[in-house]
C-alpha cells in the first residue's frame, strides 16, 4: 500500500518542552612541537570561550624534544562564540618564526556546523562543538501510527538549527537514515512515514520505527530515540484478480481481496478504481460500503467500462471507523493493465446468380481476429463452423438480400 496524500491532518500536542540549560561537548584534539635546538621551538595553544581563555597548552622548555598531543572532551555549558588562538616561537635570538596566529571567531550556529582548525608554526589543532541533545518526544498521541497520521516530533528546544538533524531506522538501530531536508533544523517535525521513507513506506507495515536527532555534520547524535509502530489500520490489498473481456468493448469485473474481514464498525468511506500514475483520475468509485458479503473479505467492481487500452489502474480507498473518516487514502500496490480483446473481422464478396429464379449465387467470406474457430450464419440459420486457412464460400444461394455474421470460438460476433 502507498498514501497518496492526507485530507485531515491534526495535531495533538500532549506534553509541552521545559526549555533547560543547553550544554555541548568540545572536541580538542592536535598536537603543539617541541624540540631540541638550534633552532628550538615551543608554542602555547589558547581556547577561547566568549572572548575569555577557557583552557590553555604549553610545550615544555627545550630540550624536551616530545610534541604534546591532545585528545580531550570538555563540557560546555554557555558558549556563543569559540576561537582557537596560537602563541609560537622558533629559534634562537633573533626568533626565526614568532607568530601569533588567530583564527576567525566562530558564533554558536558556525562552531557546530564547521570544525575549527588552527595550524601554526608549531601546533596542528582542531575543536568540534556538538549540542547535547538530550531528549526526542513524540508529541501527537501514542498507539500505533496509521498509514496517512501525521507523526509529530520534538526534541529539546533552544539549539541553532543545525543541531537538529532527524534520523530514522527501520533495523532497530542497525543504521540510520536522514530526513528529507524540508523536514529538519527545527526541534519540532511533522510528517507522514511516507513523507519521511518515500514510496517503499508500506514495506514497513507492523514494524517498529526508531527517530532520533542530533548534527549530522559532526556524526554525533542523542542516545535518546522515540520508537513508533507504523500499522496500516485498515484492511490491505493482497491481490486483484482482473479478468480481461472475451470480447472487443465488454465491461470488465476487478475483484479486489483484502487480507481480513472488515471490523464491526468498519467501511470503506470510498473505493475506486483510478489510474496507475494519477489517483486523481478516477474511473468508478463507490462510497459508504462494505465488501461484497458480510465478514468476507473481496470486493467487486462489476461491468466496469471506460477502461483505455495499455493503460495501468491500481485501487484506492479511505476508510471510516465508527462513522470517522481514518486520515489517510490507501493505495494498492499491485495494478492492473486494461487489454481489450482482438475485434473478430471479416470480409465478404458476392456473386450474383447467372439466370432469374437459379440458385447459382455465393458468398466468399474471410475471418480474422477474435479467439479462431469462426463459424458463420445466413439470417436466422444455424451457425456453421468453416475453414478459413482459405477464403469459404457459400453457394447454391438464389437471388435475395442476406444478413451474414461470424463469430469466434468466444461469441464474439460481426455482421455485415
Amino acid at each position: 500500500m502507498r498514501v497518496i496524500k492526507t485530507y485531515i491532518s491534526i495535531l495533538f500536542l500532549l506534553g509541552a518542552f521545559a526549555v533547560s540549560g543547553q550544554t555541548y561537548d568540545l572536541l580538542l584534539e592536535g598536537n603543539i612541537e617541541d624540540a631540541t635546538g638550534p633552532p628550538f621551538r615551543f608554542g602555547t595553544v589558547d581556547v577561547y570561550i566568549d572572548g575569555a581563555v577557557f583552557l590553555t597548552w604549553t610545550t615544555l622548555d627545550p630540550p624536551n624534544n616530545s610534541p604534546i598531543t591532545i585528545n580531550q572532551t570538555e563540557l560546555i555549558t554557555s558558549l556563543s562564540t569559540l576561537q582557537l588562538r596560537e602563541r609560537s616561537i622558533i629559534g634562537n635570538f633573533p626568533p626565526a618564526c614568532d607568530s601569533m596566529n588567530n583564527t576567525t571567531v566562530y558564533n554558536l550556529t558556525q562552531s557546530i556546523q564547521l570544525t575549527i582548525t588552527n595550524s601554526g608554526c608549531v601546533t596542528n589543532m582542531s575543536a568540534k562543538l556538538i549540542p547535547n541533545i538530550d531528549s526526542a518526544f513524540r508529541l501527537n498521541g501514542t498507539g500505533d501510527l496509521c498509514i496517512g497520521q501525521q507523526l509529530t516530533l520534538g526534541a529539546t528546544a533552544g539549539f541553532p538549527s543545525v543541531a537538529y538533524n532527524w534520523q530514522y531506522s527501520t533495523d532497530n538501530g542497525g543504521s540510520w537514515t536522514n530526513f528529507p531536508a524540508g523536514f529538519n533544523l527545527s526541534s519540532t517535525t511533522s510528517a507522514t512515514i511516507e513523507e519521511i521513507i518515500g514510496s517503499t513506506h508500506t514495506n514497513f507495515l507492523e514494524t517498529d520505527i526508531l527517530f532520533r536527532v542530533g548534527t549530522n555534520s559532526k556524526g554525533a547524535y542523542s542516545a535518546n530515540t522515540v520508537s513508533v509502530r507504523y500499522s496500516a489500520c485498515a484492511p490491505l490489498v493482497t491481490s486483484l484478480n482482473y479478468s480481461p473481456p472475451q470480447c472487443a468493448g465488454d465491461p470488465v469485473n476487478v475483484v479486489v481481496n483484502f487480507d481480513r474481514t472488515l471490523d464491526a464498525d468498519e467501511e470503506f468511506s470510498q473505493i475506486s478504481v483510478v489510474d496507475a500514475t494519477d489517483s486523481s483520475l478516477i474511473l468508478v468509485q463507490f462510497t459508504d460500503v462494505s465488501t461484497d458479503t458480510p465478514g468476507g473479505t473481496t470486493f467487486t467492481f462489476s461491468n466496469v467500462t471506460g477502461l483505455v487500452e495499455g493503460e495501468s489502474y491500481r485501487i484506492q480507498y479511505q476508510m471510516k471507523k465508527g462513522g470517522v473518516l481514518v486520515s489517510g487514502f490507501i493505495e494498492s500496490t499491485q495494478t492492473f493493465t486494461f487489454n481489450d480483446a482482438i475485434p473478430v473481422t471479416f470480409s465478404a464478396t458476392w456473386t450474383d446468380v447467372d439466370c432469374f429464379g437459379e440458385n447459382t449465387g455465393s458468398i466468399a467470406i474471410s475471418a480474422n481476429g477474435g479467439a479462431g474457430n469462426y463459424e458463420y450464419r445466413l439470417d436466422t440459420g444455424a451457425w456453421t463452423p468453416f475453414d478459413n486457412s482459405n477464403t469459404h464460400s457459400i453457394t447454391n444461394l438464389v437471388a435475395g438480400n442476406y444478413q451474414v455474421r461470424v463469430r469466434d470460438a468466444n461469441g464474439c460476433t460481426e455482421e455485415l
